[in-house]
């Protein structure tokens, strides 16, 4: 399997978590409040990722 590269936008709020806690877990309602229509494909590929994910 290849790999793929993927670009994501985040809030400035993001990067201000990870260097605090070096995590950051996306909340799926602030997923559909931003994208609108398109979440549920944003959804089902960050499910897809979750579990084939390391």
């Amino acid at each position: 399997m290849s790999n793929i590269t993927v670009w994501t936008k985040q809030h400035e709020n993001v990067l201000k978590e990870l260097e605090t806690a070096g995590r950051y877990i996306a909340k799926q309602e602030y997923i559909r409040m931003d994208l609108k229509e398109q979440a549920p494909v944003v959804l089902e590929a960050y499910d897809w990722l979750v579990k084939h994910g390391p």
